[in-house]
């Protein structure tokens, strides 16, 4: 069998998890197990990964669950490795996708990348400055163009990246400030009561951010971080 699949793929990756119970909306994955296996001259190889994560704040680990698999809340806390920051990730994708979109316009040239690298600048200032530099022969934007303004302010230090702030994290949902606004960014899809409930309290859907999005001057914490309780079933 092994032999069919390595005809087909370079790679075989299995992957294994253990978790807080069998709800993809709100259990959370406690253990991560990989086993990649690769041939190279008919030998077969095999590498693997083990690790265990921890529980979000506030996030008791059920008896059945530890009755079943063996792991206890301690072994979480003192092997586990932190949940990873997903504003950053979001920032990291942000970064990409802008880096494609100039690569992109700067291929064709009935496109124009200059919007684009004005956004970089906000999020990866320094790769900003580097491309700028290395585009202006071929664009040859105008020093009193706003593209080279913000240029010189960046390389004088007065251009702030806006980086994602997360102010609430469970297992349905993220909440982070960036720039002026606040946005929600669900797991899985909320029910329409939800959407409803977000839409009433000033929210909208953000396409761009994949996100429900708001001003800073209609954002309540309060609420934000009860969404897990009081819309339990929509979420």
């Amino acid at each position: 069998m092994l032999d069919s699949l390595f005809e087909k793929f370079e790679r075989i990756v299995v992957l294994d998890t253990e978790t807080t119970g069998i709800n993809c909306r709100s259990d959370e994955i406690i253990e991560l197990a990989v086993l990649q296996l690769t041939q190279e001259g008919g030998t077969l190889r095999r590498e693997e990964m083990d690790e265990f994560i921890r529980l979000s704040p506030g996030r008791r680990l059920p008896a059945v669950i530890t009755n079943l698999t063996g792991i206890t809340e301690q072994m979480l806390d003192d092997d586990g490795l932190e949940k990873q920051v997903k504003a950053g990730t979001q920032q990291d994708d942000k970064r990409d996708r802008l880096l494609r979109l100039i690569e992109f316009a700067d291929s064709r040239p009935e496109l124009d990348p200059t919007g684009e690298l004005a956004e970089l600048s906000m999020v990866d200032n320094a790769k900003f400055i580097e491309l700028f530099e290395a585009m202006q022969p071929k664009y040859k934007w105008r020093k009193n163009s706003n593209i080279y303004k913000l240029y010189i302010a960046s390389k004088e230090g007065k251009v702030k990246e806006i980086k994602p702030e997360v102010f609430f994290e469970d297992a349905n949902l993220t909440a982070f400030v960036e720039g002026d606004r606040a946005y929600i960014r669900f797991i899985m899809k909320p029910a329409r009561q939800l959407m409803v409930a977000l839409k009433s309290r000033g929210w909208w859907w953000n396409s761009g951010k994949r996100a429900w999005s708001t001003y800073l001057d209609r954002l309540d914490k309060e609420w934000v971080s009860g969404i897990s309780t009081q819309y339990a079933k929509y979420i």
